[in-house]
């Protein structure tokens, strides 16, 4: 999904499909990595964690694909609404409201 949106970003901007692509899926794979390692962290705060979450995003996103890379990775990061805390919250309460737990719907 990350690495055809990168695409099509990167297709509207006039940019390299397959930079945008590549950035897309890489970045997200290594935010998802990032993610693991910041949580396993108490010492940051949420502003930290996302200030390194931006660095490294656009630092994996320059690799993977120059300056469309670093905007394909960066926006992966920004407007991505649901991070993966989120999405496994959301998903623990859809399952719990289907088996009758009101409290969760």
């Amino acid at each position: 999904m990350h690495a055809a949106v990168g695409a099509l970003v990167s297709k509207l901007a006039g940019g390299n499909i397959g930079a945008g692509a590549l950035a897309g899926a890489v970045s997200e794979i290594a935010n998802g990595v990032l993610q693991d390692v910041l949580k396993a962290n108490p010492n940051l705060n949420d502003e930290q964690k996302n200030v390194i979450t931006q660095w490294v995003a656009a630092i994996v996103g320059v690799a993977a694909g120059g300056q469309t890379g670093a905007a394909t990775a960066l926006d992966n990061i920004n407007f991505n609404y649901l991070n993966h805390a989120d999405n496994d919250a959301l998903n623990e309460a859809k399952s719990a409201c289907a088996k009758g737990d009101q409290a969760a719907c």
